[in-house]
């Protein structure tokens, strides 16, 4: 946020006069939270990916424990379920993540 208080643009609203609560929340904001979305949406797809670890550790029923489970017994069709579910939710929450960003920054709106 403070990268983004420091930019030219937010300068010159601050000289015209705008107050400083209407310059963080319409100016600043929008531009400081893209960074966050997009580790968020990745992290997302990170934490599916981790969960057979700790559904295993933890004996919690889940799609990370019904791979295991899976895998052990060598049931196939349920393996590549289970990782094409997982995909799916990896590849949603990342697109998900992209289309807010593009709704807030208008420079990577133009791009799309």
């Amino acid at each position: 946020m403070l990268e983004v208080l420091a930019e030219g643009h937010i300068r010159s609203a601050r000289a015209h006069g705008l107050r400083v609560r209407d310059v963080i929340i319409y100016y600043a904001l929008p531009l400081a939270i893209i960074p966050t979305i997009t580790v968020i949406g990745v992290g997302v797809g990170y934490l599916l990916s981790s969960a057979v670890l700790a559904e295993i550790i933890f004996a919690r029923p889940g799609i990370g424990k019904l791979l295991y489970d899976s895998v052990t017994v060598r049931n196939y069709p349920l393996v590549m379920g289970a990782a094409l579910v997982s995909t799916i939710l990896f590849i949603v929450s990342t697109t998900f993540a992209d289309i807010v960003n593009g709704l807030l920054d208008p420079r990577v709106r133009d791009r799309m």
